[in-house]
């Protein structure tokens, strides 16, 4: 019997000991400041509690420098009277990549705020790239707990393969056996472990600089084959993540609303293929849709298209046994609390347009503005008819261009979702497609026609837009945040701050929205405005890029240069294809009297850019300086005029390049150009 009680308390101390260890070691650690990785963090305001995403949270899975994170949020902790609250979890086609503003959640608030205006609903975003179902659970469960919601939509399946603990996956972790990836999840989120994780990125920083995330890019060359076994694990893991999410919300009496999962079948090419002659040809497969599509065999096309996207060996798409997945859970009750919205069939067999995928999606998977209508249009009715909320179809059923306005989503916001998709077109992985060529141009077509649309817009039609967007609604940040910005490009720093201002007064965590305040009042010549806004995100996000780089120019401006140095060289670190960054990098070099610096600094943004006008002319201006250069700088300024044909700055560094090189008459021609020029910016 002594014995027996001896091993019991050996057995028990083994257990405890370990267990009192860690608690202490997370009290010490909470006392001394760290913040655990838990995704909501409540916070108290003036205006009372709130609850905010936390920044750590995404560094507690991605090791790179600044890399996917959770989207800004400010969510009171008590919910208004009448208030339906709609929370959207998935990957970075829920968040909106390329136009996270215009995320799926946004859209579907307008969406149901133009159907029903006097119907207070709330739709939150916690879609976040580079995720999977096994970090959407956790996220699921988070909300639950902390934001009450009346509503949960799951939008989410692209990255079960290439997410982390998928087959694909580039990044550490475990990735056999449910229990332990969820015991992982869980410990990752703990103060000790961030504290660990603290020292080791140190370490890393120490040994091998900051090794930032470069997207889908990081996976290029990881190829699955549809019969890989480690999908089977998998897809059990998918299932089993997607059931307890849902079972545990339905528990809560919270309604859910699965989605399949919406993917461009007809436009986007395999990326990645078998040989023709092999009977899993992902290639083959979609030449043999594509025929079908052209002789009308519709049924017979999507198979195929399905059976293409299913052998592709770059499993960047949900496959059709995620979708099933989604399918079965949807259906499978209870009626009254789950939903099934299947995206997947509303895009493809039931598209009354048969316009084919292009319409709907920039790339392989991210949705279109008129996608991201479409799809929330459809939860939207979905909603409705479980009799969760009212949201009837308008008059006429169409009521994209409503939403359009509401949002409101002007040329420019499309110009510069086509230029990032234009940039993701030139990685390695995706320049090597089957008609890469095409999609490019036709991308860049699109981009030039959005650029000359955005062209006829001036700060007075903007400030109308302002003005209607308050009076449409007063409570949209994002709609603020992004009419501030448009406000600051065209001329008018005032009226912009004073959106920016409103848009932060509702949420003060656009990161963003912060940078460009900061600017804004740098514009106004107004220093300790702009001081406190870098001050105030940088207090949330010290390492945030953009923010860095803000309160470097303002200390540039301020001739600190050595606070200028540090904000910069950080920002240069996590963002080195910043060229705004490079270009503030050239400037401090210059005034330090460090040709040599800021002309490298300048050759590094050509290398990224090579038609910026901006890094042409400055990089000109310095040649000259320089008999051995002028003949370069001549060049280079050839190039700006022709990159901005309407700059007086780029026409008269051709002019100075032009007179020193013996050119007289073409030195008057292009002065003369730059000050009319001049005149007309008057």
């Amino acid at each position: 019997m002594a014995s027996f009680k001896t091993g019991f308390f050996r057995l028990v101390l083994a257990v405890v000991a370990p267990l009192a260890a860690v608690a202490a070691c997370e009290g010490i650690l909470r006392l001394a400041g760290v913040e655990s990785a838990a995704p909501l963090v409540r916070v108290e305001d003036a205006l009372g509690p709130h609850w905010t995403s936390n920044p750590a949270f995404g560094r507690a899975i991605f090791p790179q420098e600044a890399g996917p994170s959770l989207p800004p949020l400010w969510v009171p902790a008590e919910k208004e009277p009448g208030e339906i609250r709609i929370v959207v979890l998935g990957e970075s086609a829920a968040e909106g990549f390329p136009l996270a503003e215009f995320n799926l959640a946004r859209v579907l608030e307008t969406t149901l705020a133009e159907r029903n205006p006097a119907q207070r609903v709330r739709a939150i975003s916690l879609a976040m790239t580079g995720i999977n179902s096994h970090q959407i659970r956790r996220l699921g469960l988070a909300a639950a707990r902390c934001l009450d919601p009346d509503v949960v939509v799951l939008y989410a399946g692209n990255n079960e393969a290439i997410g982390p603990h998928g087959p694909a996956a580039v990044l550490p972790g475990i990735r056999r056996g449910l229990p332990l990836i969820r015991l992982q999840g869980a410990l990752r989120e703990r103060r000790l472990a961030r504290w660990v994780d603290r020292i080791a990125r140190t370490g890393r920083l120490r040994n091998r600089g900051p090794q930032v995330w470069r997207g889908l890019d990081e996976f290029r060359g990881v190829e699955i084959a549809a019969d890989d076994p480690r999908l089977a694990p998998m897809y059990r893991h998918f299932e089993a993540n997607v059931d307890d999410l849902v079972a545990a919300l339905v528990r809560r009496g919270i309604g859910v609303a699965v989605c399949t999962m919406g993917v461009n079948l007809t436009d986007w090419p395999p990326l990645g293929s078998e040989p023709a002659e092999s009977p899993r040809s992902a290639a083959q497969a979609y030449r043999e849709a594509e025929t079908l599509a052209e002789a009308g065999a519709g049924p017979a096309a999507w198979a195929a298209y399905r059976r293409a996207c299913d052998l592709d060996l770059i499993r960047f798409r949900a496959d059709s046994r995620i979708n099933a997945i989604l399918r079965a859970r949807g259906v499978a009750g209870p009626a009254d609390r789950v939903a099934l919205v299947d995206v997947d069939r509303a895009l493809h067999e039931d598209d009354p347009g048969g316009g084919g995928d292009r319409q709907w999606f920039y790339e392989h998977v991210h949705l279109t503005l008129p996608g991201r209508i479409a799809v929330a249009g459809w939860i939207a009715d979905a909603l409705d008819a479980a009799g969760w909320l009212a949201a009837p179809r308008p008059a006429g059923g169409d009521d994209s261009a409503a939403v359009l306005r509401a949002l409101p989503f002007l040329p420019a916001d499309e110009a510069r979702a086509l230029a990032s998709v234009r940039d993701i077109y030139g990685w390695s992985l995706f320049a090597s497609q089957a008609r890469a060529d095409q999609r490019l141009a036709a991308n860049e077509a699109r981009l030039q026609a959005c650029q000359a649309e955005w062209a006829e817009w001036d700060a007075g039609r903007l400030r109308g837009r302002w003005a209607e967007a308050r009076n449409r609604r007063p409570f949209d940040p994002w709609a603020a945040a992004g009419l501030g910005e448009h406000l600051l490009v065209a001329g008018d720093p005032a009226t912009a701050l004073e959106a920016l201002e409103a848009a932060l007064a509702a949420n003060p965590t656009l990161s963003h929205a912060r940078a460009v305040a900061v600017r804004a009042a740098l514009r106004l010549d107004e220093t300790e405005r702009a001081r406190a806004h870098a001050e105030a995100g940088l207090r949330r996000l010290p390492d945030d890029p953009e923010l860095l780089a803000v309160r470097g120019e303002l200390a540039l401006r301020e001739r600190c240069w050595a606070e200028a140095e540090r904000d910069l060289a950080q920002a240069h670190r996590l963002r080195p294809k910043d060229l705004a960054v490079l270009i503030d990098l050239a400037r401090l070099a210059e005034v330090r009297g460090d040709a040599r610096g800021a002309e490298a600094y300048y050759r590094q943004g050509l290398e990224i850019r090579p038609d910026s006008p901006h890094l042409l002319n400055n990089l000109a201006l310095l040649r000259l300086a320089h008999p051995d250069g002028r003949a370069e700088a001549l060049a280079l300024a050839e190039r700006a005029v022709q990159a901005a044909p309407d700059s007086p700055y780029a026409w008269r560094t051709l002019a100075r390049a032009r007179e020193l090189g013996g050119d007289r008459a073409g030195a008057a021609e292009a002065r003369t150009r730059a000050e009319r020029l001049a005149a007309d910016r008057r």
